[in-house]
């Protein structure tokens, strides 16, 4: 029997209430070369059996005695895919009926590129729509944001939505089992070796659920970022001091500085950093841009710890390329979105 072109991977733990939907919408899709490859994590509701449900000989479905958790599900599944593409599935999205077919073209088109996700809608826990997510494409631009190790870069490749080669995958030992922000961290090392990119067009439904891993473990998901970037930093920069080390993870995060020594230290430090990561990427317009991106939204973090220093850093950046403020800001709703969840946890901890 031939391999077929895809092997979709899916994990499941107490997937009921919309396993079904999920599994339809793949099961549509208009390009129907391909394994579905549906790892349960030892669920305690319905879900076994609606999976056993399906009849559809495309379906693989693997049973976990116990949860192993979903970075060690997916390589279970991954291990055990005969495609030479891998598509992410999770349990309680919608993938639109030519997902597949169209991401599959763009690989085919794109050699350098390892990675590919497309733009989506954010529902909720009905299947209301909250939003439309327009992800930057270009995948120079997209390398720049991932190397840099931002919080915001965390957002450029939305995880469920992606077609991936196999090949890249086992190159860099596929998803590392300690983390929670299995993804982040796997972006992040692919972005080191490959391309990563984003279709312009919507092709996905990406549900908000309560019952998420990523919502259940949110500080154990927060704490993960923090470790995936400061790996990150020494990978491009292993010689950095360990105060330094410190105060540039905060940035890369988004949190003010813990003194204002730091805050008068940090940004000379930064700049340094990015300087390391993009030493050989400097004659590609669209890293450069994302650079400038970068340092703009970085800066309003000094006004916590020294306003002078923040004021003086923006107006050198925008005296040196005005015209990039004109451009609609790809990231401001996320970054609006992170500071607002930062101010809520300090009014929770001050009560």
């Amino acid at each position: 029997m031939s391999s077929p072109k895809i092997s979709v991977v899916m994990t499941v733990f107490n997937g009921e209430p919309y396993l079904n939907e999920a599994i339809d919408s793949i099961l549509g899709q208009s390009f129907d070369d391909f394994e579905f490859i549906i790892v349960d994590n030892a669920s305690t509701d319905r879900s076994r059996e609606i999976i056993n449900s399906y009849k559809d000989p495309r379906i693989v479905f693997i049973a976990n005695d116990r949860n192993l958790g979903q970075s060690k599900a997916l390589n279970i599944g991954i291990r055990s895919a005969r495609g030479e593409f891998i598509a992410r599935m999770d349990a309680d999205d919608i993938s639109f009926p030519r997902r597949l077919e169209k991401q599959y073209a763009y690989l085919q088109k794109n050699d350098p590129v390892a990675v590919v996700g497309s733009w989506y809608l954010e529902i909720d826990e009905k299947g209301k729509m909250i939003r439309e997510f327009r992800l930057p494409t270009d995948p120079w631009e997209i390398k720049a944001y991932l190397m840099g190790s931002s919080a915001l870069s965390y957002h450029c490749i939305p995880h469920p939505i992606v077609l991936m080669r196999k090949k890249a995958l086992f190159d860099v030992s596929l998803f590392n089992e300690k983390y929670i922000a299995q993804d982040f961290d796997l972006w992040l090392r692919l972005s080191r070796k490959y391309l990563l990119a984003n279709l312009d067009e919507v092709l996905f439904k990406y549900r908000i659920n309560s019952l998420s891993q990523s919502a259940r473990l949110k500080c154990a998901f927060r704490d993960d970022c923090k470790d995936i970037i400061e790996e990150n930093i020494k990978y491009f920069w292993p010689e950095i001091k360990e105060e330094e080390l410190a105060a540039l993870a905060r940035m890369l995060q988004f949190l003010p500085q813990e003194s204002a020594g730091a805050g008068n230290n940090i940004y000379p430090v930064f700049e340094r950093f990015l300087d390391k990561v993009f030493s050989n990427y400097k004659e590609y317009p669209q890293a450069r841009k994302a650079v400038r991106a970068m340092k703009a939204y970085y800066i309003p973090n000094l006004f916590f710890t020294n306003k002078r220093l923040a004021l003086l850093h923006f107006l050198r950046l925008i005296s040196g390329q005005p015209g990039f403020l004109l451009k609609k800001k790809m990231y401001a709703k996320v970054y609006k979105a992170i500071q607002n969840e930062r101010r809520r946890e300090a009014k929770v901890a001050a009560k």
